[in-house]
């Protein structure tokens, strides 16, 4: 059942990362007059990284690494419908 759960990898990964780059961006709009412009980036490079690690959690968990996952029989009949 690999390609069904490996279709939606990319957008939940972006999404995890697109939340965790915001955030940090939003704070270091907040800190802008305690922060330099070099501590900034720093903060969304950092929020980017922690960002990446979080979704890599998140898709090892969907994925099956961390402990197995099954799908029921009655969800695996309607998805065959769409394999060629």
């Amino acid at each position: 059942m690999a390609p069904f759960y490996l279709f939606f990898f990319p957008y939940y990964g972006l999404a995890v990362l697109a939340l965790f780059v915001h955030l940090s961006g939003a704070l270091g709009i907040i800190g802008r007059q305690r922060l330099g412009a070099f501590d900034r980036a720093r903060l969304v490079l950092a929020g980017g990284l922690l960002g990446l690690v979080v979704a890599s959690l998140i898709l090892a968990a969907f994925g099956g690494l961390l402990y197995p996952v099954a799908i029921p029989a009655a969800y695996l009949a309607n998805l065959r419908a769409f394999l060629p």
